[in-house]
C-alpha cells in the first residue's frame, strides 16, 4: 500500500512540476496587454490594489493603455509602448471587482509593472499545476492519464494562452478542465469516504470560487452533471446487482440524461439573446453552415490575443487529425452509455453558439469567441481517451500522437513568441530583435530559451505518461498470460 502511495506521490510531483513549466513559457511568452481585454483586467485589479473598494482615481498610463499600440497589428512589436509616458491617468475600463481581481491585486506592485504582470500569470500557472498534481493524486491510473493527455491536446493553443494571462477566464477554464475527472471519480465506489468526502469539498470550493468570477461556469458544471449521470451505472461491478436492475438502469439512466439534456438545452435557448445591436436578420443556413471555424478555432483557427496572432495552418490542422481520430477511434470501443455521452458534449458545442448567434442576431465571428465552448471539449475528448486507454490492447497509436502534437505545439508557441519580438512579417530563428524584448526584469530567460524550455517540459510531459501507460499494459498482460 505505501508503495503504490509513493508512486502516486511521485506522479502527482513529476507531473505537477513539469505542467507548471509548460505554462509557466506561456505567461512570458507575449507581453503587458496581449490577451483579449487585458487592458481592463489589469485596470481593475491595479484599482483593487491601489484604492480597494473605493473610487479608483488614478492609475499608471502603462496600465490604462496597455498593448493598445500592437494589439491590432501582428506587425507590430511591443516597443511601441515604449513612448508611453510615466504619468498617471484615470482609468478607462473597470470591471467588476469580484475574488479573481481580488486576489491577483495582492500581487501588484506599484513600482514595477512587469514584475506585477509576471507574478499574476505565473500565479494562475501554479494553482493549474498544483490542481492537476491533486488530481492525479486523487484519480484511477487510467483516469489521471486520460486527463494529462487530454490537457496536453487540447490546450494548444487557446488554453494554455488564456488559463496562464491575466484574464478572468483562466480561473473557470482550470477548473472545467479538471471537472471531468472530479466528477468521473467521484462514481469509483471502491474508495475510502474520507477520500470521497475529500473530493466533494474540492469540488465545491473551486465551484464557489469560480462562479464568482464568471456565472458561465453554472452552465459548464451542468452540462457535465446531467450527461455524466449514466456512468453512475458503470460505476459499480454488475455481479453486485440483479440482471433485472442491470437492465433497468441501463435503459432509464440514459434517458434520464437526454430528458435532462433537453431541458437544459431549452433553457440556454431562453437565455441566449444577449445582444441586439442589428436590424436585418441574418439567416440560419449562413450560421450553421459557418459554426464549424468555431469549433476550428479552439484549436488555432483563430488568431490569439485579439484575435490578430494567427496561428500557422500546420498547428490547427495537426490538432484537429488528432482530436477527430481519437474521436472515432473512441467509437469502436464505446458501449451504449459512453456513446449517449459523447454525443450530448457534442450537441451542446454546437448548440451553445449556435443559439446565442441565432437569438442575438449575429454573425459567426461576432461576440461568440471560440473560447466560450472550449470547456466543453475537455470533458468529450479526456472521455474519448479514457475509453481508447481501457478497451485498445496495443497502444503503440500514442506514438505519432506524441510527434504530432509536440510539433503543433511548437509551432503554436514559437509562433506567438516571433510575432511580440519580430512580427510576423518576419522571420528569425532565434526570436533576436534587440528592441523588442519587452521584459525589464532580468531573472526572465530570453525569447529562445523560454521557447525552449517550455516544449520540452512538453515533450517530457507526454513521453512521461506514454511508458506510464505502457507499463500498465505490460502488467495487465501478464496477469492475463498468467
Amino acid at each position: 500500500m505505501k508503495k503504490i502511495m509513493s508512486a502516486k506521490v511521485n506522479n502527482a510531483l513529476v507531473i505537477g512540476f513539469l505542467t507548471f513549466f509548460i505554462s509557466a513559457g506561456w505567461a512570458f511568452a507575449s507581453p503587458p496587454g496581449s490577451s483579449p481585454d487585458e487592458d481592463a483586467h489589469l485596470t481593475t485589479a491595479w484599482c483593487q490594489s491601489k484604492y480597494g473598494s473605493e473610487n479608483c482615481v488614478e492609475i499608471p498610463l502603462r496600465v490604462v493603455e496597455s498593448g493598445k499600440c500592437f494589439f491590432l497589428d501582428a506587425d507590430t512589436i511591443p516597443t511601441c509602448e515604449n513612448k508611453l509616458s510615466d504619468s498617471n491617468v484615470a482609468p478607462e475600463r473597470i470591471l467588476s471587482g469580484n475574488i479573481y481581481y481580488r486576489v491577483i491585486s495582492n500581487l501588484i506592485e506599484e513600482s514595477s509593472i512587469d514584475r506585477s504582470i509576471v507574478l499574476m500569470r505565473l500565479l494562475n500557472a501554479l494553482i493549474f499545476s498544483v490542481l492537476v498534481a491533486i488530481v492525479t493524486l486523487l484519480s484511477t491510473r487510467v483516469v489521471w492519464q486520460a486527463t494529462i493527455l487530454g490537457l496536453l491536446i487540447i490546450n494548444v493553443p487557446l488554453g494554455y494562452f488564456i488559463i496562464s494571462s491575466i484574464n478572468s477566464s483562466s480561473w473557470p477554464f482550470i477548473f472545467i478542465a479538471l471537472l471531468f475527472p472530479l466528477l468521473y471519480n467521484l462514481f469509483n465506489f471502491q474508495q475510502s469516504i474520507l477520500i470521497l468526502i475529500f473530493k466533494i469539498a474540492i469540488l465545491i470550493l473551486l465551484f464557489q470560487f469560480t462562479k464568482q468570477v464568471r456565472a458561465d461556469v453554472i452552465l459548464f458544471v451542468s452540462i457535465y452533471l446531467v450527461t455524466m449521470i449514466p456512468l453512475v451505472y458503470q460505476s459499480k461491478s454488475q455481479s453486485q446487482r440483479s440482471k433485472s436492475i442491470n437492465r433497468q438502469l441501463k435503459i432509464i439512466l440514459p434517458i434520464s440524461s437526454v430528458i435532462l439534456s433537453l431541458f437544459l438545452l431549452r433553457e440556454l435557448w431562453n437565455r441566449s439573446n444577449l445582444v441586439n445591436f442589428r436590424e436585418n436578420e441574418i439567416s440560419l443556413w449562413e450560421n450553421f453552415s459557418r459554426i464549424p471555424s468555431l469549433i476550428t478555432g479552439i484549436f488555432g483557427g483563430w488568431g490569439l490575443g485579439s484575435l490578430e496572432v494567427r496561428m500557422p495552418s500546420i498547428s490547427y490542422v495537426i490538432i484537429l487529425i488528432i482530436i477527430f481520430s481519437i474521436i472515432f477511434r473512441s467509437f469502436k470501443y464505446s458501449n451504449f452509455i459512453e456513446l449517449n455521452l459523447q454525443l450530448l458534449l457534442l450537441i451542446f458545442a454546437f448548440a451553445i453558439p449556435l443559439f446565442v448567434l441565432i437569438n442575438s442576431n449575429l454573425r459567426v465571428g461576432e461576440w461568440v469567441q471560440p473560447r466560450y465552448i472550449l470547456p466543453i471539449f475537455y470533458g468529450l475528448i479526456m472521455l474519448s481517451i479514457l475509453i481508447i486507454l481501457k478497451n485498445a490492447k496495443n497502444l503503440s497509436e500514442l506514438i505519432p500522437l506524441i510527434f504530432l502534437s509536440f510539433v503543433a505545439y511548437s509551432f503554436a508557441l514559437f509562433t506567438t513568441l516571433r510575432r511580440y519580438t519580430t512580427g510576423l512579417a518576419t522571420f528569425d530563428l532565434d526570436l533576436i530583435n534587440d528592441e523588442s524584448w519587452w521584459w525589464s526584469l532580468t531573472w526572465i530567460p530570453q525569447p529562445i530559451l523560454i521557447f525552449t524550455i517550455s516544449i520540452t517540459c512538453y515533450l517530457i510531459l507526454w513521453v512521461y505518461v506514454y511508458r506510464q501507460i505502457r507499463n500498465d499494459k505490460k502488467q495487465l498482460s501478464h496477469i492475463s498470460f498468467n
